[in-house]
């Protein structure tokens, strides 16, 4: 499988346009998942031969080239066990973080090269968005994972202990959240990312502007939280 996946594609391409497109608006979200697509084998109009015409493409002998004679009976098990295992090796080949795999496009039932990331959802402005890890470090974040699961003393949490924030690099963003706790693993709820601006802290004897921003119709304030996230 390895010698035909490299004959059938430029590897390097496949990267590239794997890893633009999956931080690109040219993707679809499903749950906690990010998906793209990364090439086109097969025209959807080939309809009913597609099978065979992909097949072929990966060295396999067909009974006959109508799809509807009988004698083509494991015609799309031949073909789910090809797109698993070609899925699995195109996934070591290229070595990202997500995951390839092969099937027919639900638009317009054209067979493709997928490629797939778990984000994180968050929202921002008001709409829930799947966030990757390179498309969350590119906000200026430097995390090596998804902050999902995090052990419990590298949460800093607010006044009161369910709510946490994480200034990037810059200080002109932060991610803020719930924290939730199950066992000695910690998770992240409800996500927001939003910009950093400076306003006059309540009370303050100081002129001087601090550092808060918005969620929701309050306002929070970075020195508030007793010790906010670094990166």
């Amino acid at each position: 499988m390895r010698e035909i996946l490299e004959r059938l594609f430029d590897l390097d391409k496949v990267r590239h346009i794997a890893e633009r497109n999956i931080n690109s608006n040219d993707v679809w979200e499903d749950e906690t998942w990010v998906y793209t697509v990364v090439d086109v084998l097969v025209d959807g109009a080939h309809g009913a031969y597609i099978p065979i015409i992909v097949l072929e493409m990966f060295g396999k002998e067909v009974a006959s080239q109508n799809p509807y004679d009988a004698r083509n009976e494991f015609l799309h098990d031949d073909l789910f066990s090809i797109m698993y295992e070609a899925g699995e090796v195109m996934t070591e080949l290229i070595g990202l973080r997500g995951t390839f795999f092969f099937d027919y496009h639900e638009t317009d039932g054209s067979f493709c090269l997928f490629y797939m990331e778990e984000g994180l959802p968050i929202t921002v402005d008001g709409e829930e968005t799947i966030f990757t890890l390179e498309r969350l470090n590119n906000e200026g974040f430097e995390f090596e994972q998804l902050p999902t699961n995090l052990p419990y003393t590298y949460v800093q949490s607010y006044f009161y202990p369910t709510f946490a924030c994480l200034v990037n690099n810059d200080g002109t963003k932060v991610l803020a959240g719930y924290v939730n706790k199950e066992g000695d693993e910690t998770y992240l709820d409800e996500l927001v990312l939003t910009d950093i601006y400076y306003t006059e802290y309540p009370d303050s004897e100081s002129n001087e502007d601090v550092p808060a921003f918005d969620w929701g119709s309050e306002v929070f304030f970075i020195q508030d939280f007793l010790a906010p996230w670094t990166t």
